[in-house]
């Protein structure tokens, strides 16, 4: 069941919470912006993170639209690579919702 406060906030405002309230995410958003776009090896060899929290966050980050992903092409065991980027845009955007619900702003 639903927290009943979750009705007292727009869902923008919502998944910022969701989304900011975790360090790791938190990083993960850091280190692409002032990186650009990588890929999860990159990310996790950065942050000292494991590759499969990396690609759990990465997958919640994506989910919510605050980072989009893009296949690269390669060979041989990489030709599945992703390589991921902070939707400025977007991030912006539940920024903006949870400022207007905590400051009226």
């Amino acid at each position: 069941m639903a927290h009943p406060a979750r009705a007292l906030i727009t869902r923008d405002a919502e998944s910022a919470v969701d989304t900011l309230g975790s360090v790791v995410r938190v990083a993960i958003l850091s280190f692409l912006r002032r990186h650009g776009p990588a890929t999860r090896g990159d990310i996790a060899a950065e942050l000292a993170i494991d590759t499969q929290t990396v690609q759990l966050q990465l997958g919640h980050l994506r989910r919510v639209g605050v980072v989009v992903g893009e296949a690269i092409r390669a060979t041989g065991a990489d030709r599945h690579r992703m390589i991921y980027a902070v939707d400025a845009a977007r991030a912006a955007a539940l920024l903006a919702a949870l400022s207007a619900e905590v400051l009226g702003a």
